[in-house]
């Protein structure tokens, strides 16, 4: 049109009633002549973040802003807000100029959030460019940290046979520094034993990870682990109990010298394990003499908790070898010797030829 300069930029409002309305409308309008005026471009246009609470910070990002149209475009500023998240504050934002072609840089202020998903804007302002303001949009994900205090580690079932087939199945359960479960695996969880051997650990899940742990040798295991390097405070113990009595032995006592009908100086012993070793508490040592006489008190005796059972043996009257066999249920017996000797003379007594009556020099 006439009397209209070109390159331009014109802004107009058109206003929309009407009288049945309770309210009216407005178009806003520009028109631009000649060459574009200047505009701001984007790019990238958003930023996307996924951390853990009190993790690693994500890298930095850079958007580049340039003019899309003629002319200069200055007077750049920038400003961030934030529309959803359980709180704000957490952007950092820079320009390297004030002019276009800048440089946005854009970081993460800290990884001290809440877990739950963050929408932050970036607004990118100059009042020469026709379609100010742009944005630039940051969707922020903070998933929950795996914390090694509020963790917990189980074993079940306890007790169990020490024989290396019966497992007790150890169960590491993540929680956040809140207490609330984990949501996901993918965390790094070791375990670690005193006793016994640990299968590979399994990611069941839900924070919850599994393995599974045996043992040839009896006693108590105790448990311990670290979640992504972090030691967890909590630790389970298992007990491994010995098996059946599978064999009997010869602990102690064997080989003695003594004296006829008298008590020898040692008990014997006799060890009591199960198919592994193990010692066996509990298991009924039957004690008997076999050659030469004599006896055993008791006559039966139990095992203690080192699988150990023992008797006291007092001798037969025969000097020479005497035996006494130990035996548990259907295990032995195993044969105790000793050497029974004549004792010390300890009395003189006449034992004839007293009081007779001869002849002189006869």
């Amino acid at each position: 049109p006439a009397g209209l300069e070109s390159p331009a930029a014109l802004n107009a409002v058109v206003e929309v009633t009407s009288p049945v309305a309770a309210s009216s409308g407005r178009v806003f309008v520009r028109f631009t002549l000649g060459a574009p005026p200047p505009a701001i471009e984007l790019d990238p246009a958003i930023i996307e973040w996924d951390i853990v609470e009190d993790g690693a910070f994500p890298p930095t990002g850079e958007v580049a802003i340039v003019n899309a149209g003629t002319g200069t475009l200055g007077g750049l500023s920038v400003e961030a807000d934030y529309f959803s998240g359980p709180s704000g504050g957490w952007l950092e934002v820079s320009l390297n100029s004030d002019e276009a072609p800048a440089v946005l840089t854009v970081s993460l202020r800290t990884t001290a959030l809440l877990p739950g998903s963050y929408d932050g804007r970036i607004r990118v302002r100059s009042n020469e460019a026709i379609n100010s303001p742009q944005s630039v949009v940051v969707p922020l994900q903070v998933a929950p940290r795996a914390s090694g205090d509020s963790s917990t580690i189980a074993g079940s079932p306890s007790p169990v046979v020490a024989d290396g087939v019966e497992a007790s199945t150890i169960t590491v359960q993540l929680r956040d520094p809140r207490g609330v479960d984990m949501p996901s695996g993918g965390d790094d969880v070791e375990v670690f034993t005193t006793l016994g051997t640990l299968s590979p650990v399994s990611d069941e899940g839900g924070g919850r990870y599994t393995a599974t742990l045996t043992s040839t040798v009896s006693g108590t295991a105790t448990i311990t682990g670290t979640v992504n390097a972090e030691p967890i405070a909590d630790a389970a113990t298992v007990e491994f109990e010995a098996g059946a009595p599978a064999n009997v032995a010869i602990e102690g006592g064997n080989a003695q010298t003594g004296t006829v009908g008298s008590a020898l100086g040692e008990e014997l012993e006799v060890l009591v394990t199960d198919a592994e070793g193990n010692p066996v508490s509990g298991v009924t040592v039957n004690w008997a003499p076999a050659t030469g006489g004599g006896s055993a008190s008791p006559t039966s005796s139990q095992t203690d908790a080192s699988g150990i059972a023992s008797t006291t043996w007092t001798l037969g009257s025969s000097p020479g070898v005497q035996t006494l066999d130990a035996s548990a249920g259907g295990l032995g017996p195993v044969t105790f010797e000793a050497t029974a000797e004549v004792g010390a003379p300890a009395n003189v007594a006449i034992e004839g030829g007293n009081a007779q009556t001869g002849t002189v020099g006869s």
